[in-house]
């Protein structure tokens, strides 16, 4: 309702002051119109919809399991090490009133992490971001979606010249993932 008291002030405004009336501005009232009818149209459809959810998943889960089988079978074992901890506290923090007695497990599958060799100097080629990247597939109940996070290697870690460069990058990684599956579910 308060928009459409703001819209009708609005036209009565503009109406008021010869702006619908004048020869040149035919182009201009045709857009104000449309935009108008668009408003009103959306305005219904807005209040049957509520908010817009990507994934229509229950509130609660039983518990989170993070698995990390298909990453250590393609030989990234040191990389599963790091993100199993990681994910999983990550995934609790962000989960923490959703957990519980009831409802379906959530899964997060770690299929490929891919972090960039030269992050220090940009590409190779000598321009542009870097980036990191991490794959994985998210299941609850019958929902199941691929996720894909990126990261820039070169803030994501802090400083490349301290040890633990590596590590930094993929608890980033692990990280982002985590909020980006809060968002999704």
């Amino acid at each position: 309702m308060r928009i459409g008291r703001c819209l009708c002030r609005f036209s009565a405004a503009v109406w008021a002051q010869g702006w619908f009336f004048s020869a040149r501005s035919a182009m201009n009232r045709r857009i104000f119109l449309h935009g108008v009818i668009t408003v009103l149209a959306g305005v219904p459809l807005a209040r049957l919809t509520g908010e817009t959810a990507w994934a229509q998943a229950p509130a609660r889960y039983s518990r989170i399991v993070v698995d990390t089988k298909p990453l250590e079978q393609r030989g990234g074992s040191y990389s599963a090490s790091i993100i199993r901890p990681q994910l999983q506290a990550a995934l609790q923090r962000e989960f923490a009133g959703s957990i519980g007695r009831g409802g379906p497990v959530l899964t997060v599958r770690v299929n490929t992490v891919l972090l960039n060799g030269a992050p220090a100097g940009g590409r190779r080629d000598g321009g542009g971001p870097v980036s990191d990247y991490l794959e994985a597939e998210v299941t609850t109940g019958t929902l199941h979606f691929p996720l894909l996070v990126t990261q820039d290697a070169l803030t994501a870690g802090g400083a490349s010249y301290l040890p633990g460069y590596e590590e930094r990058r993929l608890r980033a990684l692990a990280d982002s993932l985590a909020s980006w599956v809060r968002r999704r579910v």
